[in-house]
């Protein structure tokens, strides 16, 4: 999972829930109509691009879209209706989705890197710093 993470297609897909965490955010700021126009674009926001990072995902790692592909309509069903009844109840605690919103676009545009990748030594590809001493 953590490589279908650190791929595009799951980049996109972090990307999707962040956009509607944060516009439940947003949502949770306004009132009336303005509320339920910004929550409902932001939902349907994370569709398209949930299906756009699934349908790009089956050939990088087909295991993670398919465990995505029977997970997400799930996830999609009960962040919608416990986003609605936050929102309807207690609009103050969609304030703590913002925080949990930047976290996850952050993660989506910089996804951490292996250090296996980097070398044994830490070193990130710096060979100047694995080198031999000159004298030696």
């Amino acid at each position: 999972m953590k490589a279908f993470l650190r791929s595009i297609s799951g980049r996109i897909l972090l990307a999707a829930v962040g956009i509607g965490t944060g516009g439940a955010a947003i949502a949770a700021a306004l009132s009336g109509q303005t509320q339920l126009v910004v929550f409902s674009i932001a939902t349907f926001l994370m569709i398209p691009l949930g299906l756009f990072a699934l349908g790009l995902g089956i050939d990088e790692s087909p295991g993670g879209t398919i465990l995505a592909v029977i997970i997400l309509p799930f996830a999609l069903f009960l962040y919608q209706v416990g986003m609605s009844v936050v929102l309807e109840r207690w609009p103050g605690a969609a304030y703590l989705a913002a925080p949990f919103a930047a976290g996850v676009l952050v993660l989506a545009a910089f996804p951490r890197q292996s250090t296996r990748a980097h070398g044994a030594h830490g070193t990130h590809g710096n060979v100047a710093a694995t080198a031999a001493p000159r004298g030696a």
